[in-house]
């Protein structure tokens, strides 16, 4: 792993943990309660259907069919190297659940569900698999030999993307704020130890 790569996973390890640390303590529950009224406030039946798709993007259902793409490609194209996008929700996947049965946080107030969700609240799930699964598929496009501008439009709207999975979790009302943020702090450093793992070659098959 070089030094830069290094250095920003520790940055942001220690971030995340920090994070972590501070909603284990719940120092931001009365922030987060306020956002979180502020924003199902703009509760409509558009905006609940928009938010349904966007946030079906990063469903467990649609990380399954992106999954079955990759062992089929993989089959096809005799190229191991689509099992990645396989390796890395399954990493994401799993790392959230252990973050999630550490700190037991509790999902807001089923009232304001629009959607049914189990398990815990910290960090979302769909935050941190949204910034591990589009980040890193942003970051392989990034990578190939694609037009400098074509490249510059695809990390944008994997921002926007992204962002938007963590707004919807809040909208839905099945998370607060500082869930989101957490999930997308802990999918960064996990995205970081990802790419430096590619980088190396210790996850990244040749033909």
């Amino acid at each position: 792993m070089k030094k830069k790569d290094k250095y920003l996973l520790i940055i942001f390890l220690v971030i995340s943990l920090i994070w972590t640390f501070l909603v284990y303590f719940n120092v931001f529950d009365n922030l987060d309660i306020k956002i979180y009224d502020f924003i199902i406030s703009f509760k409509s039946d558009f905006n609940t259907y928009f938010f349904k798709i966007i946030t079906f993007l990063c469903s467990i259902k649609f990380i399954a069919i992106m999954c079955i793409t990759s062992i089929l490609l993989t089959l096809i194209k005799k190229d191991k190297s689509y099992l990645l996008i396989m390796l890395v929700s399954l990493i994401s996947s799993i790392a959230n659940l252990i973050i999630k049965s550490i700190i037991k946080r509790d999902r807001p107030d089923k009232i304001n569900w629009l959607i049914t969700e189990s398990n815990f609240s910290f960090p979302s799930g769909h935050s941190m698999m949204a910034t591990v699964f589009y980040g890193f598929l942003a970051y392989l496009l990034y990578k190939s030999k694609i037009n400098k501008n074509v490249k510059a439009i695809i990390l944008i709207m994997a921002f926007i993307l992204i962002l938007l999975i963590g707004i919807s979790r809040i909208y839905l009302g099945v998370h607060y704020t500082s869930d989101v943020i957490g999930g997308f702090l802990w999918g960064i450093t996990l995205l970081i130890l990802i790419i430096s793992l590619t980088k190396k070659g210790k996850i990244l098959w040749k033909h």
